[in-house]
C-alpha cells in the first residue's frame, strides 16, 4: 500500500563542550540529518545561544523533525522551528548518528581534553566538509554530501562553505 504522505527528514542534534580545566565553556551544535553533518561553535550552552545555531543550521538544511537530549541548552526547543523530541537520560543509542558523528570528530580532529575556545567556525566548517566527503558503503557508496544533495535536505550552502565544497 503507498502512502500520500512524504517521508518526512530526521535529523539528530547534540552538543559537546570544552573540558572544566578551559577558562571558558564553549561548546558546538552538532546536527546530523541523512547522514550529513553541519557543526555550530556557540560560546556557552546557553539556550539562547543553541536557539541562534538552530535556527543558523536551518537556513542550511531541511529537516521536519528533530531528536535532542535533555540537556540545558535545549529549553527552547520550542523555537527551533520543527517538532522536538527528546531521548531518555543516559540513553545515547535513541540518538546513534548524532552519537556517531561526535565520535568521528573526535577520533579525527578535536580528541577529548581539547580547549573549543582554540577552534574556530572555519576549522569546524572544514571538519564536516572532510567527513561529509567520505564515501560510505550504507550510502551506497557515496558520500553524505552527494546524498543530502539527492535528497534535497540542503537548502543553500553559506558562503564560507560553498567557495571549497567538493573534495
Amino acid at each position: 500500500m503507498a502512502s500520500n504522505t512524504p517521508d518526512l527528514i530526521h535529523a539528530e542534534g547534540d552538543t559537546f563542550v570544552s573540558p572544566k580545566r578551559a577558562k571558558t565553556t564553549h561548546a558546538v551544535a552538532l546536527v546530523v540529518a541523512e547522514k550529513f553533518l553541519t557543526m555550530r561553535k556557540m560560546e556557552s550552552l546557553k539556550p539562547t545561544l543553541m536557539q541562534d545555531a538552530m535556527q543558523d543550521i536551518g537556513t542550511e538544511l531541511s529537516f521536519d523533525t528533530l531528536t535532542l537530549d535533555n540537556g540545558i541548552e535545549n529549553r527552547s526547543h520550542e523555537q527551533f522551528g520543527v517538532p522536538s523530541f527528546f531521548c531518555d537520560p543516559h540513553s545515547p543509542w535513541q540518538k546513534p548518528r548524532a552519537e556517531g558523528a561526535i565520535g568521528l570528530v573526535r577520533r579525527w580532529f578535536l580528541p577529548k581534553g581539547t580547549d573549543l575556545s582554540n577552534v574556530t567556525q572555519q576549522d569546524l566548517d572544514l571538519y564536516a566538509k572532510l567527513l561529509n566527503g567520505k564515501y560510505r558503503k550504507s550510502l551506497g557508496y557515496k558520500s553524505a554530501s552527494e546524498a543530502a544533495e539527492e535528497s534535497g535536505i540542503l537548502k543553500a550552502l553559506p558562503a564560507r562553505v560553498a567557495l571549497h565544497y567538493r573534495i
